[in-house]
């Protein structure tokens, strides 16, 4: 069951006033989301949700573009394995903190990284 298809739709939709909830950052007008369509070789297709980031568009493009090669032919199956495929290429390789070298949940600051490539001063925080 190899992924053959990946294909993400952006959408957004207002929220009529009687059914919008007042946050800290104020009310809100509109819900987006990134819907993930996935075909696989066999005819079976999954959906499922990607995280948005307040971007939809881009977000969506990012999934049909980079992560969308980073998956093709990878067994639908092997969750586990296409997301280590994912974090591996491409959220682990960006940015100064790396997956812990044992296995849990986390990540460690790279200091080195922070020390050489300082655009603050004073202490920072992750």
């Amino acid at each position: 069951m190899k992924i053959t298809e990946l294909k993400a739709y952006p959408t957004s939709f207002p929220v009529p006033p009687e059914g919008s909830v007042t946050l800290g950052i104020g009310r809100a007008v509109k819900r987006d989301a990134v819907v993930v369509k996935v075909t696989t070789d066999d005819g079976v297709v999954g959906w499922g949700e990607s995280h948005h980031g307040r971007a939809p568009g881009a977000v969506a493009h990012l999934v049909n573009t980079t992560l969308r090669q980073l998956v093709l032919g990878m067994d639908a199956a092997d969750v586990v394995g296409v997301w280590g495929r994912i974090y591996k290429m491409q959220l682990g390789s960006h940015g100064c903190v790396r997956p812990l070298e044992k296995p849990g949940v986390g990540v460690e600051v790279d200091e080195e990284f922070l020390v050489k490539h300082s655009v603050i001063e004073g202490p920072s925080y992750v």
